[in-house]
């Protein structure tokens, strides 16, 4: 009668644990459902972007995002984005907006973030030249005037 009980017993809790199993994987398959639903694929980069920087076909991809936080004016398409430059940097896994890129056919480089009516130059900068350190590569500056006779003087003080 003992061998009947367990028998009965262990039959029992393997039908429980088989529920329990089955209800747990049911419940995972609608909550990735739902996911699904309501979800939008938008394009992000695969890698972290620079400004400036065209994109490549390696440089993005379609992924599912919660349509509740979607950002405006996310890409939803990747039509017509290879080749675009960037107007900010973006990080990996970021969604590209359509404010980050520049119009199609815009120059890539220093070019693309020089301003309309500006100029751009470069200067070299040494630890001489820097005093000691207070301007370092990369660092902006303005340049209040430039002259041909400020060039003149500074070269002469140097012989």
């Amino acid at each position: 009668m003992q061998g009947k009980a367990f028998w009965v017993g262990a039959l029992g809790l393997c039908l429980a644990l088989g529920g329990a199993f089955g209800m747990s994987r049911w419940h995972q398959h609608a909550l990735e459902a739902e996911r699904q639903r309501s979800s939008t694929p938008v394009l992000v980069a695969l890698r972290g972007l620079n400004q400036g920087e065209a994109l490549g076909p390696f440089d993005f991809r379609m992924s599912a995002w919660p349509s509740d936080a979607l950002p405006e004016g996310a890409v939803l398409d990747p039509a017509g984005v290879e080749g675009r430059v960037l107007n900010a940097s973006l990080q990996a896994g970021e969604p590209i907006l359509l404010g980050k890129l520049a119009p199609v056919g815009a120059a890539t480089g220093l070019v693309q973030r020089i301003s309309l009516g500006h100029r751009a130059i470069s200067l070299k900068v040494s630890e001489a030249s820097g005093v000691n350190g207070f301007v370092q590569p990369g660092h902006r500056v303005d340049v209040i005037a430039y002259s041909v006779l400020a060039l003149a003087i500074g070269r002469s003080a140097l012989r």
